[in-house]
């Protein structure tokens, strides 16, 4: 969760929120509230618009969700309550685009190494369990999606401006109601690069054109 297990009780009062947790930890919740609530109900508020602004972050990389932040806005009471509502309503837990999207930013994650400290290793490792814990948030998946998720996760990590906006055009499309497949990322991709041709990849052991010279007379 955004703000971990201490504050998911702001995302599980809903009627849609509560059905992602089993009935012990709706029981948790409901304690961690009151025992909030009985010292820092003033701050509520707070914690609302901190967790409104987390999930807006966290949902920006989806372009067409713009609008349920923008008719729930953080100036309401609840806020973060309400917009997470509306975000399941609009995108069920099998919306393939959000999946997919969702996927791919864990994968990312978890592709990263960030140093060779004992606490880096352990903080990749804790990609791994969140990666592990959102696939069971999402359900059944076809080898299939997990490949496209897969994939956009390598187009999102890249380095190369080129395959980072294929990873976004392809993020278009999909708010186009577009059909998410191989075609249509690989389209992206070469798209992309005919865009940037200065900056197609080339390996050390890939033969390079060399330009020709006229003869010398």
């Amino acid at each position: 969760m955004v703000l971990g297990i201490q504050f998911r009780w702001v995302l599980t009062r809903g009627t849609l929120a509560c059905v992602l947790v089993s009935q012990a930890d709706l029981v948790i919740d409901d304690d961690k509230e009151n025992a909030w609530m009985a010292l820092y109900e003033h701050d509520s508020d707070t914690l609302e618009d901190i967790l409104y602004h987390s999930l807006q972050d966290l949902w920006a990389p989806l372009t067409d969700v713009m609008k349920v932040f923008d008719t729930h806005c953080s100036a309401q009471q609840l806020c973060a309550q309400k917009v997470w509502e509306a975000l399941l309503t609009a995108f069920p837990l099998d919306h393939k685009c959000m999946q997919t999207v969702l996927l791919a930013r864990e994968i990312t994650l978890m592709m990263r190494w960030d140093g060779d400290s004992k606490g880096s290793v352990n903080k990749h490792f804790a990609s791994v369990t969140k990666l592990h814990r959102t696939m069971g948030y999402i359900g059944n998946l076809s080898i299939e999606d997990i490949l496209k998720s897969v994939l956009m996760a390598t187009l999102k990590a890249s380095t190369d401006c080129s395959l980072c906006d294929a990873y976004h055009k392809v993020l278009d499309d999909l708010d186009d109601n577009k059909y998410l497949s191989f075609a249509l990322i690989q389209d992206a991709c070469v798209r992309q690069f005919r865009r940037h041709p200065d900056e197609l990849p080339f390996s050390d052991d890939t033969p390079r054109a060399t330009p020709r010279t006229s003869p010398v007379k």
